[in-house]
């Protein structure tokens, strides 16, 4: 027998080595069988197209969460343009309550004589 110079365990060894082997040549026939039919330009494209769709997914989120934005920030411009606009109308009320006081305070300076500042009473020479 041509086997009888080996010792059992190169025997062992030298048909593990033959298994391992046909393992691997049978892993590559079957993965080219399964290459053969498989399509790469419509992997590519469904790729491709996986790719541009999570762009376009993560844009659109961008959109979104701008425009959210820009009403927040809208909202808080017009409200403090609303608070703007009520101070603006509480002034011109004090500007007129104001200018009616002071035409109150001046008629009845000019009706009261004895006010040093009323025109009627002489001058001292000091009135500057």
């Amino acid at each position: 027998m041509p086997f009888d110079s080996f010792s059992s365990l190169q025997l062992v060894l030298l048909g593990l080595s033959l298994l391992t082997v046909g393992f691997v040549l049978w892993q590559g026939f079957a993965r080219g069988r399964r290459s053969r039919g498989r399509d790469l330009t419509a992997e590519v494209r469904r790729e491709m197209l996986a790719s541009e769709q999570t762009v376009t997914g993560r844009m659109e989120k961008l959109e979104v969460r701008l425009h959210d934005y820009g009403r927040e920030v809208e909202g808080r411009i017009e409200t403090r343009i609303a608070v703007l606009n009520q101070l603006l109308i509480e002034a011109d009320r004090e500007i007129k309550r104001l200018r009616l006081l002071l035409s109150e305070s001046d008629g009845a300076a000019t009706a009261n004589p004895e006010d040093p500042r009323s025109e009627d009473a002489p001058s001292t020479g000091n009135d500057l």
